[in-house]
């Protein structure tokens, strides 16, 4: 009574019926399962890898330059459609505005003209962590707005971001544009975007929208936005 939105179903009476009753409730299906899904045992395995590894080394620096990141890019495509719409949809922590859009929905706004959207893989010597990046962008005149900025927190801190970041900064750059701008939304969740962004370096304007403080992050084209040194970073051919 106090959660509607909770369900909870009426077991049987009798016990032996409850594995076919818990098959026959449809609240435990997904309608995709990605790669990075069906790995995640692995991945947390890695993870723990490079917790007890990190301990080794005094500064974040020197142990980021160890681990050989590897980060490619690609435009979204029949292949990695539904792990983006997955990560768009369920990214909270990291994400700049928090857009929801189906998978349907994104492939039809990346069908309109001058719209953009970009999938980051990374990976290091301890592992695969797959698909963990997405980077939205729409071109109206001689400005890029950033639409969608979005981190795995699994991999936060390991140069995805700054990597992202300069590379929407070259697609600006490449498509003729003067400026880039990212216009942050928040959330409860999301301050780990912020606080990268006021980091970045980007120029921050305030504006107020319902009585809640927005702000807008700006890059000038002309100037170049450093990728961090320790990433190896390339492109989908």
């Amino acid at each position: 009574e106090a959660l509607p939105a909770v369900m909870v179903p009426e077991l049987p009476g009798d016990k032996l019926l409850y594995p076919s009753f818990l098959r026959s409730l449809d609240c435990f299906s997904s309608p995709f399962l990605s790669k990075e899904d069906k790995t995640r045992n692995r991945l947390y395995a890695d993870e723990k890898n490079r917790a007890t590894n990190k301990g080794s080394f005094q500064s974040m620096e020197d142990w980021l330059s160890t681990l050989n990141i590897r980060i490619r890019t690609e435009p979204i495509n029949s292949a990695n459609s539904s792990r983006i719409a997955q990560l768009l949809n369920k990214t909270n922590q990291f994400n700049l505005n928090t857009r929801r859009l189906s998978e349907q929905e994104l492939l039809h706004w990346v069908s309109i003209k001058n719209n953009f959207l970009w999938a980051f893989s990374i990976s290091d010597k301890f592992g695969d962590a797959g698909l963990c990046g997405i980077l939205g962008m729409s071109v109206v005149n001689d400005s890029a707005q950033i639409t969608d900025f979005i981190v795995s927190c699994r991999v936060i801190g390991r140069k995805l971001e700054e990597t992202m970041l300069g590379n929407a900064i070259e697609k600006a750059t490449n498509l003729n544009c003067k400026t880039i701008l990212a216009h942050y939304i928040p959330t409860d969740k999301n301050q780990p975007c912020l606080s990268f962004f006021e980091k970045s370096g980007m120029r921050i304007s305030e504006t107020e929208v319902s009585g809640k403080v927005e702000l807008e992050f700006f890059w000038n084209c002309g100037k170049k936005y450093e990728i961090p040194s320790c990433v190896n970073f390339s492109h989908a051919v």
